[in-house]
């Protein structure tokens, strides 16, 4: 089923998806998650460690996720999913549910600039110091959090040792590739 948010495997010659990726879709906790297949009376199926629920029950969640988003009451929705009448329109949701998730992965999608880790390895190779402020920029924090994290720190595969020396009033820093 490729209109579902959520991978599908086919473990023990069935189709089914993990809880913990619904979940994760779904931003939810797990208490309140459970509360939900609950009310659905859904028992997820257990392989290993792992927990997962058929496409058929995803389609039934995610269905009463947008019903309640949307202000709807939990009891209402039952009462329509017991006498068929969400039937005409989960496949629809579900696609709709996939779109918006394909869009919020497009959106967060960031590309890594290695630029700032290539500075830091030429300041740890050629024993350069960085100012707090050129080091919170490479490391994308603020001078004042750089400041913060004296005497040293590690992040990033470098340990940072603050030295005495300051330029333009900062603490200059120290950089090894660990």
């Amino acid at each position: 089923m490729s209109e579902l948010p959520i991978p599908v495997s086919n473990l023990n010659g069935e189709d089914l998806c993990s809880v913990s990726d619904l979940m994760e879709f779904l931003s939810m906790s797990r208490s309140a998650f459970y509360g939900r297949l609950k009310a659905l009376d859904i028992t997820p199926k257990k392989i290993g460690r792992g927990a997962y629920v058929t496409p058929k029950q995803v389609s039934d969640v995610l269905s009463l996720h947008k019903f309640l988003h949307e202000g709807g009451k939990l009891e209402v929705f039952l009462e329509r999913l017991r006498t068929g009448s969400l039937v005409a329109v989960q496949t629809e949701q579900v696609a709709i549910a996939k779109v918006e998730a394909d869009e919020v992965i497009e959106e967060e999608a960031v590309q890594y600039d290695f630029s700032g880790l290539e500075i830091l390895q030429k300041a740890s190779d050629h024993g350069w110091r960085l100012s707090s402020g050129e080091l919170g920029q490479l490391l994308n924090v603020s001078q004042s959090t750089i400041s913060s994290y004296a005497p040293n720190f590690q992040a990033k595969g470098f340990s940072f040792t603050r030295t005495d020396a300051r330029w333009r009033g900062a603490y200059e820093w120290k950089i090894e590739q660990k």
